[in-house]
Parts: structure tokens; sequence; C-alpha cells
């Protein structure tokens, strides 16, 4: 077996400097991704948590663009995408009216 064993104090820190270090490899490989992952406006543009890492963009191009990079950089690392599992989800502000109960007017949400 490579590694150290499952449930091991250690693993979880391994594991999580083997995710880094395919991560810092990927924005090497893709420089249109910022290092440190930070956009312009101060959000960050990967989050990772466990064994997931989420990246985030204002389009779905180049996210399904850096899909097939991530899936090569992450087996040189022995990490795997599993691709059934990856989704590609759109969060946005939408601008809506709604209604209060106070005095029934219509604010305009941001």
């Amino acid at each position: 077996t490579n590694g150290s064993f499952r449930g091991d104090s250690l693993s979880g820190a391994l594991f999580t400097l083997n995710l880094a270090g395919a991560l810092n490899n990927t924005r090497a490989v893709v420089p249109e991704r910022p290092n440190p992952p930070i956009s312009d406006t101060g959000l960050p543009l990967e989050w990772e948590y466990s064994d997931d890492a989420d990246f985030l963009d204002e389009h779905r191009e180049p996210l399904e663009e850096l899909l097939p990079v991530c899936k090569d950089v992450f087996q040189k690392w022995n990490l795997y995408i599993n691709e059934e599992k990856t989704e590609f989800v759109h969060f946005y502000v939408a601008k809506k009216e709604k209604t209060t109960d106070c005095d029934s007017a219509l604010i305009p949400l941001l």
C-alpha cells in the first residue's frame, strides 16, 4: 500500500499537503488562474474542504476548460477526480422586488 493507514492521525495532514501541492501545480499550469486564487474583487476562486475542491468563476466556460487540466494534474499527484460527481452550479444575485408584511411596500433587493 501507499501512504499512511486510513484513520491515522497523520493521514489527514498528508492528504491536505498533497491536495495543496496539486492545486498549486494546477495554478502553475493554467496561467489564467491567479496564484493566490483571489479574484480582482477579493473573492476566493477556490474553496477546499476535506477531500473536496471547488473552483469558482463568473463564467462556466473557463471551468469546463479547467476540468481536464485538473484531471491530468491531479493524477500526477495520485488524486482522482470523479467526473460523475462533478457539478457545475451557477450562483448569482438576482434583482427582485419583495413585499414586506409591515406596510406592503415594495422594497428592491440588490
